[in-house]
């Protein structure tokens, strides 16, 4: 990811979801905030094929700070 960044193609990383860990999610955080890019979170909402997965929560419940969701505005 580091040399797509040095690219300039890579300006965001999905950080949060629900299948990562707390130490992926960290390591991904920490990477981001380095390198001053962009958190996005994917709940795998697919519609009727994953009715189980609800759009914005996603498998448990899937917390985006408030921190985050206003960098992108």
């Amino acid at each position: 990811m580091k040399k797509l960044v040095q690219e300039g193609i890579l300006d965001g990383v999905e950080v949060y979801y629900s299948g990562f860990s707390q130490e992926q999610i960290t390591t991904l955080e920490k990477f981001c905030k380095e390198h001053n890019l962009y958190m996005s979170a994917g709940t795998d909402c697919h519609g009727e094929r994953k009715p189980n997965i609800k759009l914005g929560i996603g498998l448990g419940n899937m917390n985006v700070s408030e921190e985050v969701i206003k960098s992108w505005l």
